[in-house]
């Protein structure tokens, strides 16, 4: 058993090859690389989305003064905003953007496919109560997907 911390270092070094040289296949794939363009995609359209209802809101907010007044239950059309804001920066930043763009992490790229899901379902969330008071049609203006 002399040689058995070296046995061991090779076997580790053997492992990480085959498991590099396997996850490059896999990620070279081409439904791969266009799912991942996809969700890049859909994640910059829904960052744009968000922009644009936070726009709508806010100018709808300074237009009639109504920052203190009652939106929902819970919060004011002030406060409303800024978990509109607080949620875009959390879920919908350039920072996150370029992590998932330079990631080939399959656990990453999933939890994102997930975040962008419960995103749309707020979104469209926010556009109802947009409706409700007339600003949907403002609020779903679409813009062009290339810009962020």
């Amino acid at each position: 058993m002399p040689f058995l911390p070296e046995f061991i270092a090779i076997a580790v070094v053997v492992i990480a090859l085959l498991y590099y040289i396997i996850s490059k296949i896999a990620n070279s794939n081409a439904a791969y690389k266009s799912g991942k363009l996809a969700m890049l995609e859909r994640y910059k359209q829904l960052r744009a989305r968000s922009n644009n209802l936070q726009d709508k809101m806010s100018s709808y907010i300074m237009e009639n003064h109504i920052e203190n007044e009652p939106f929902t239950e819970e919060y004011t059309y002030a406060d409303f905003l800024r978990q509109l804001q607080k949620n875009h920066i959390k879920h919908l930043s350039d920072k996150n953007y370029s992590r998932i763009k330079n990631t080939n992490n399959r656990v990453v790229l999933n939890a994102a496919k997930t975040t962008l899901k419960n995103q749309e379902i707020k979104l469209d969330e926010v556009e109802q109560k947009l409706n409700q008071l007339g600003l949907q049609r403002h609020a779903a203006t679409p813009l062009p997907s290339g810009q962020d």
